[in-house]
């Protein structure tokens, strides 16, 4: 069986619902939030790793999936990031 390394970037309503769906599927969650205490507690109670930079979380993860659940501008800039640091473009 392959296990899947999942990055979710925002802890909101979005995020809490992915977070449900990967653990049914047995994935290993990895969390990042601004929100440094509502995202540590909702790790915390998942067993997941947190991070509050998803830069830092890009660069020291080996994800195979990444959800960016942020709203506007910060979408667009998660996602350009995350390219970048990725060598993807």
């Amino acid at each position: 069986m392959y296990d899947l390394k999942v990055g979710i970037i925002g802890t909101g309503f979005q995020g809490k619902k992915l977070l449900a769906v990967y653990q049914r599927l047995g994935a290993t969650v990895i969390l990042c939030s601004a929100d440094v205490e509502g995202g540590k507690a909702l790790a915390e109670e998942n067993g997941c790793k947190f991070y509050t930079d998803y830069k830092e979380m890009i660069s020291r993860e080996k994800l195979d999936c990444v959800h960016i659940c942020l709203a506007g501008h910060g979408l667009m800039e998660c996602g350009i990031k995350y390219c970048y640091l990725r060598n993807i473009w």
